[in-house]
């Protein structure tokens, strides 16, 4: 017996809430054996982890499948209503510290068929990544990405990924620099970070949707190769991004002073600066050229058992 997707999550459901098999079949009125064979194949979601002993930064881009409407012009797009919603299609993810790239898609789910809908699969291990990240970087992600997959989340009821904080590149490039365009395709070639994949536009999602293992492959090599560049955006950036309001750079731990953007020891005295009421040490970094300050004031370092 095939199970549809609203079965499936049926059954996902009845389980989440405690159900036996032999419950969860009791429960949505489906048959014993198909419950079980569905629940036998179920894959437990699982994820690369960040890197031992550091902050957990995780660099990640995904790809989203578009709604399908009816409209009268496309002027304006005048919709009159929305056919198939929009839905995850995959995502490419690297932590900071680790020369692997890793991607996943909705085309690796074992109950993938074309032009299905049913993105539980990716969205359970995107929650996975970002319940493990302390840090998440993407461009336009604060508008886009991360958007995108709470949206996800929420129509799963996987419920909110635990707290994090965000870096998106793309505001960082627009805050700090007077460049002409600021997408990720621009800055990469504006700063030599190397470039976009092309390809073919909209009929490359077309053919995901429609299982085209070839297309997958390509889509796979363009989602990876974002995260090449964003990586490499984000280091280029990651010094400048201090002051008031600035985005969080990792909290780095360590017995003895390093640099709060990367985490380096190189660092050189450069001079103190003063508050009204303290003055603290100055650093720049030998790897980086962020500047940084001590964490005590100078009248607190002299403090025991304090670090600077």
């Amino acid at each position: 017996m095939s199970l549809q997707p609203i079965d499936q999550r049926r059954i996902d459901a009845a389980v989440k809430n405690g159900a036996s098999v032999r419950g969860a079949a009791r429960e949505t009125g489906l048959n014993y054996g198909a419950v079980r064979g569905y629940l036998a194949k179920r894959q437990v979601p699982t994820i690369a982890p960040p890197p031992p002993g550091e902050p957990a930064v995780l660099l990640y881009d995904i790809e989203t499948a578009p709604a399908l409407a009816w409209m009268w012009s496309a002027y304006d797009a005048n919709v009159i209503a929305i056919e198939k919603d929009w839905y995850l299609l995959s995502v490419a993810y690297r932590w900071l510290g680790s020369d692997d790239t890793y991607f996943v898609s909705i085309y690796q789910d074992p109950k993938f068929y074309p032009d299905t809908q049913d993105d539980l699969y990716l969205a359970e291990r995107i929650k996975l990544l970002f319940d493990a990240a302390d840090v998440l970087v993407a461009h336009n992600g604060d508008r886009f990405d991360q958007r995108k997959v709470n949206a996800r989340l929420l129509w799963h009821d996987l419920g909110p990924a635990s707290p994090y904080k965000t870096v998106d590149t793309a505001k960082q490039a627009r805050r700090y620099f007077a460049n002409y365009m600021n997408s990720l395709k621009d800055l990469g070639r504006l700063y030599n970070l190397g470039s976009k994949l092309e390809n073919e536009g909209f009929s490359l999602w077309r053919k995901c949707m429609a299982g085209d293992p070839a297309a997958w492959a390509t889509m796979e090599a363009y989602n990876r190769q974002d995260i090449e560049v964003m990586e490499k955006l984000y280091l280029k950036l990651r010094p400048w991004m201090q002051g008031a309001g600035a985005a969080p750079n990792p909290n780095f731990q360590s017995e003895t002073p390093v640099c709060t953007h990367c985490g380096s020891d190189k660092l050189q005295k450069r001079g103190v600066r003063t508050t009204s009421v303290s003055t603290f040490q100055t650093y720049q970094c030998g790897d980086c050229k962020g500047y940084s300050r001590s964490r005590l004031s100078d009248r607190d370092a002299l403090k025991p058992g304090l670090v600077p």
